[in-house]
């Protein structure tokens, strides 16, 4: 379960002492100055629904979707034409796309030359992906800078 936190200043990562008031004086600008952004307050509107998960493979890739791609989803929402489902389908965990045509359900990749998959055994739709966080570049060692 997630639980509320304010971020706390890291003074590892500021490269100042006390930004803002480097020349003594207080800033004007202070009066319109923003919090700390936090993550979790716009990836989780439910923090007891939400999970998250990993893509582990680029078959999604034609929805933005590739291999290390993080999945926020919400056990409590519920899927409609067009959402992007974390399913168990054919004895696997899977993201897919949900089409409802009727009474009919189908699943999709996205790929342009791939039809939509006609759902003919049981589905367990477990939530639906509200965010997708993607790596635009290779994890770095270390976080912290070194002095």
């Amino acid at each position: 379960m997630l639980q509320h936190r304010i971020s706390p200043k890291d003074d590892d990562l500021e490269p100042l002492d006390n930004p803002g008031k480097t020349t003594g004086f207080v800033s004007p600008a202070e009066d319109y100055m923003e919090g700390r952004l936090n993550i979790l307050e716009r990836l989780v509107t439910d923090p007891v629904n939400t999970y998250y998960a990993e893509a582990t493979t680029d078959e999604l890739i034609n929805l933005g979707i590739s291999r290390g791609t993080l999945f926020v989803y919400d056990t409590s929402i519920k899927p409609k034409h067009g959402s992007l489902v974390v399913i168990w389908y054919q004895g696997e965990w899977k993201v897919r796309q949900l089409y409802l045509l009727g009474k009919q359900v189908f699943l999709g990749t996205g790929r342009e030359n791939e039809e939509p998959e006609l759902v003919k055994n049981e589905l367990l739709i477990r939530g639906v992906v509200t965010w997708s966080c993607r790596p635009h570049q290779k994890r770095p060692k270390c976080y912290v800078r070194s002095r």
